[in-house]
């Protein structure tokens, strides 16, 4: 995140533990009606 998006590094809460949502990202990519993929993990913090 540094590195690409430093503006908003300082903005995250590092001590909250990620939840990866694999299920949720499959069934967007699944409903998409658009045949191109550019997202590879869907994370949110708590």
């Amino acid at each position: 995140m540094l590195l690409f998006f430093p503006q908003f590094h300082g903005e995250i809460d590092w001590t909250c533990q990620p939840e990866f949502l694999d299920q949720e990202l499959q069934q967007v990519i699944r409903d998409a009606s658009s045949g191109l993929t550019q997202v590879s993990q869907l994370v949110v913090g708590a």
